[in-house]
């Protein structure tokens, strides 16, 4: 049986509230349009769907909203595509599960991370997410992935599009902005994740430092470290125990932002790491010495010379 954590049942118990007051106080964005009389279900349920490489089948728990003969809408940390195949599987109070096939009508973001999405009951011919071929393509946890900035169809990639709204909201701090820029954030390509850093750092605020922690365990080593460094230089201490992890990457230069990120913290988990860089004869060791000295509270410049003094004191404190 399919379950959520307790901390999201309890940000959806939020969600679902605040949608239906918006909804019966008429807000039109939440006032789902159908011919057929809808009922509400809250359930959890299991969405099956092809991913964006469209080969691999990726699955997210969500909650589901309400019901109708012709379609139902639920709430996930994933954004999807409209027209979008899915299989979604009710976990029903009686112990039973309902599969329902469908294609997503909408979907679009309600709350940091959480997105509404409006399904359109439709058969299916994918034999990909039929449950007899469950076992022949491997399911995987889905990582959320952002909406568009805009509709496509003027034949500007995506990508484009998102690069030139994160350069638009730049320092100009407000909620929809910031939502933005968080969205963006867990977009598949690479490029537009590594220009949120800069401007998640200037919006600021617990979203956009969450938004940067996530950033941590980014199958880029570049936005790793950018993010590891960025949050160290924002002083946000929550990040602290997110940092401690990539002071054992595979990545050198990830690990000693890391460490750099943790020292401006006030942690020392990563002096054994800048010692070890330090000592080495790569061309890291320089600014490894200057991490050292950030962590240890010597000031130990990025040079030659710094890296001399930090290797001196190594030597004297008998690291």
């Amino acid at each position: 049986m399919i379950t959520l954590p307790e901390n999201d049942q309890q940000e959806l118990d939020a969600i679902m509230a605040e949608l239906d007051a918006q909804a019966v106080a008429g807000e039109p964005d939440w006032l789902e349009k159908r011919a057929h009389q809808r009922k509400k279900l809250r359930v959890v349920c299991e969405v099956r769907f092809i991913g964006p490489d469209t080969t691999t089948v990726l699955w997210v728990p969500a909650l589901s909203r309400e019901l109708s003969t012709s379609g139902m809408s639920f709430v996930s940390r994933q954004h999807f595509r409209r027209q979008n195949p899915m299989l979604i599987t009710l976990c029903l109070p009686d112990g039973k599960d309902r599969r329902l096939p469908g294609v997503v009508v909408y979907s679009r973001s309600v709350q940091t991370g959480w997105f509404l999405t409006g399904l359109r009951f439709e058969k299916s011919n994918d034999t990909r997410l039929l449950p007899e071929f469950y076992d022949q393509t491997r399911a995987m946890g889905a990582t959320p992935v952002a909406p568009p900035a805009e509709e496509e169809g003027d034949g500007v990639p995506t990508r484009e599009r998102l690069l030139r709204m994160l350069e638009r909201v730049r320092g100009r701090r407000t909620k929809t902005n910031l939502t933005n820029a968080v969205s963006a954030s867990m977009f598949p390509d690479a490029q537009v994740r590594r220009a949120c850093i800069p401007v998640l750092m200037d919006l600021a605020g617990p979203e956009a430092n969450r938004a940067l922690i996530r950033l941590l365990n980014d199958t880029s080593p570049q936005i790793q470290g950018e993010a590891a460094e960025a949050l160290g230089s924002m002083g946000t201490k929550q990040a602290i125990e997110a940092l401690k992890p990539l002071l054992q990457n595979a990545e050198d230069e990830v690990a000693i932002r890391a460490a750099e990120a943790l020292g401006r913290l006030g942690d020392k988990a990563g002096r054994r790491v800048a010692a070890r860089l330090v000592r080495s004869q790569t061309a890291i060791a320089v600014r490894a010495a200057k991490t050292l000295g950030i962590i240890v509270g010597r000031s130990f410049r990025p040079t030659v010379e710094g890296l001399n003094e930090a290797r001196a004191f190594l030597n004297k404190e008998g690291d």
